[in-house]
């Protein structure tokens, strides 16, 4: 696939996975918005990305806040006119103590990040 110009709205990309695939994309010249929680670990892998040649705007919001969700959408549509490609890679472990327990609240975070 031909990624240059496309416009790329990436989910849990200030580490692992995300981290990779904005970095790849970057090469190929991609469009990004880069979503995650950690504002800082998003800029330094936006400036590594811009070094690479991508054009980079950055997110920091929890994707389970559907206001600020739809208020990037809005952002990265007003600014380069649409979005392309959407790849939903935010994901949570539940391996804390809390999760383990199956308690509700904390049973549904990973719910609401995993798969909704």
């Amino acid at each position: 696939m031909n990624w240059d110009g496309q416009v790329v709205f990436l989910t849990g990309a200030s580490s692992g996975i995300g981290e990779g695939l904005a970095l790849a994309l970057a090469k190929r010249g991609a469009v990004l918005g880069l979503v995650a929680r950690r504002r800082e670990m998003l800029e330094d892998l936006a400036d590594r990305c811009r070094k690479l040649g991508g054009t980079v705007r950055v997110f920091a919001l929890d994707v389970t806040d559907e206001v600020s969700v739809e208020k990037a959408a809005y952002e990265m549509r007003s600014e380069f006119g649409r979005i392309d490609i959407l790849i939903a890679n935010a994901g949570i472990g539940g391996n804390d103590e809390e999760t383990r327990s199956y308690r509700p609240l904390s049973v549904k975070k990973v719910i609401d990040v995993n798969l909704l």
